[in-house]
């Protein structure tokens, strides 16, 4: 399907390369079942079909409890970013009087600096790597593939930090020549990428930027993208200001500048009509002249109002084009973001411990480099992707949950139908400690 800034992927089979899984829990949990029946088919193994059932219910105990954890995590994420985020504001502004709203700039700097840490910590259990500003700033620096040119006024951020999950190379199709030509170019680009931006408060804000509609000052926006080539990274922030490149300058000043040459010829006549004005003052009257002067000046301004509207409608197809592509890489925008990376680092983590404990079921014990070898030979002859497994945080999670035991430098996984009675455990000291602290206080009846 064609985009609106001109692009096509040629290449929809790009292999991802990077440390996050790009398969879903449920087809993760296909493929592990479907590579535990070929390894029993092939005799590799002692699985069973109850076996597979057992994978399937300890998937979905994994799920449950990884959920829960996240859970507690997301509410207080969401607690820290109500008083920073500018639609809660703009919404409650609506109701209420403006003047009794709080005010981003006056909010608990803690709560900024809280959000900041678990957003740091969701995001890397997400897979996504953080970009510094020096990314950024390279960004500005090449040339963007969507047909703008771009400035940042960084002045108004007290924080700013980009992170992305998943790098790939692709091929793409960029017309050229108003469309007439087209060109196959490799692109770099991030499967994800988040925006983390905060505001500086009010008092820290130049009079220029506050006059601005779009610099809420105080309030920390967050935004989701998907398919972004690394070129075009300043695209994402807010307060971007287009601005005319400078073939663009170019395009409209030379013909403005021969264009004029005739319109300073029409005009001429308006120069030698002042002083007949001047004689009309003094009661001496030449009409003609007059009527010359007057076509001359009206010459002159059609031509500066020409010039000014051809202007404003190259920047208005400008705007139209950066606001087209970004509308259809935006996957989500500031509360909702968190709702979305917390339940990835969810999934990422399911995932994670299902894949090391499965292969250390089919082939442990194994050291710890071993089995990181194994997982990532498997996603690359088996599923052709390239997969940068995190094995060690991956063991992390199956040693806290007691679904693995270390002797020496060799790791086992426990057998299926214990590992499933492990789980249930924590669910069952869970829920025992969710039903006390449910219970109301007991009181009894006393008496004189």
């Amino acid at each position: 399907m064609a985009r609106s800034d001109g692009l096509s992927s040629a290449d929809p089979e790009a292999r991802p390369v990077g440390t996050f899984i790009p398969f879903s829990r449920q087809r993760v949990l296909d493929m592990l079942v479907d590579e535990a029946a070929t390894r029993r088919t092939d005799g590799e193994n002692t699985f069973s079909e109850d076996d597979l059932e057992r994978l399937r219910v300890l998937h979905r105990l994994l799920n449950a409890f990884f959920h829960f954890e996240f859970h507690d995590l997301l509410e207080r994420m969401k607690e820290h970013y109500a008083p920073f985020d500018p639609e809660l504001a703009l919404t409650t502004e609506t109701e209420t009087n403006r003047d009794s709203l709080p005010v981003p700039s006056l909010a608990p700097i803690s709560s900024a600096h809280a959000l900041a840490e678990d957003l740091h910590w969701v995001l890397s259990r997400g897979n996504y790597v953080a970009l510094d500003r020096s990314d950024v700033e390279a960004a500005l620096d090449e040339a963007a593939l969507i047909d703008v040119a771009a400035e940042i006024d960084f002045d108004a951020y007290e924080d700013i930090v980009l992170y992305y999950r998943g790098e790939r190379e692709r091929t793409l199709t960029k017309k050229k020549w108003l469309g007439l030509r087209k060109v196959d170019i490799q692109v770099s680009t991030y499967d994800r990428v988040c925006v983390f931006v905060r505001y500086k408060p009010k008092d820290d804000l130049s009079p220029k930027l506050l006059k601005r509609p779009n610099v809420p000052p105080g309030a920390i926006i967050l935004k989701l993208f998907r398919n972004v080539p690394k070129a075009d990274l300043e695209m994402l922030l807010p307060n971007l200001k287009v601005r005319m490149r400078r073939r663009d300058t170019l395009f409209l000043g030379v013909p403005a500048l021969f264009g004029g040459i005739p319109v300073v010829i029409k005009i001429m006549p308006a120069l030698f009509a002042i002083p007949v004005l001047l004689g009309v003052a003094r009661g001496r009257v030449d009409y003609a002249a007059i009527a010359a002067g007057v076509t001359g000046f009206a010459a002159m301004g059609a031509y500066v109002f020409q010039r000014w509207e051809s202007f404003k409608r190259k920047k208005l197809e400008f705007l139209q084009q950066l606001s087209e592509n970004l509308y259809f890489r935006n996957l989500d925008n500031n509360e909702g973001v968190l709702t979305r990376l917390v339940d990835e680092a969810e999934e990422e983590e399911c995932k994670e411990a299902l894949i090391a404990y499965s292969f250390l079921r089919w082939e442990g014990p194994l050291d710890q480099e071993s089995l990181d070898r194994k997982i990532e030979r498997w996603f690359e002859t088996r599923h052709a992707t390239v997969v940068d497994f995190e094995v060690d945080d991956a063991l992390g999670k199956l040693e806290r949950l007691g679904l693995v035991e270390k002797h020496g430098e060799q790791l086992a996984a426990a057998p299926l139908h214990q590992a499933i009675e492990k789980l249930d455990e924590k669910w069952a000291a869970i829920l025992a400690f969710s039903k006390a602290a449910a219970a109301p206080p007991a009181t009894g009846r006393g008496g004189s």
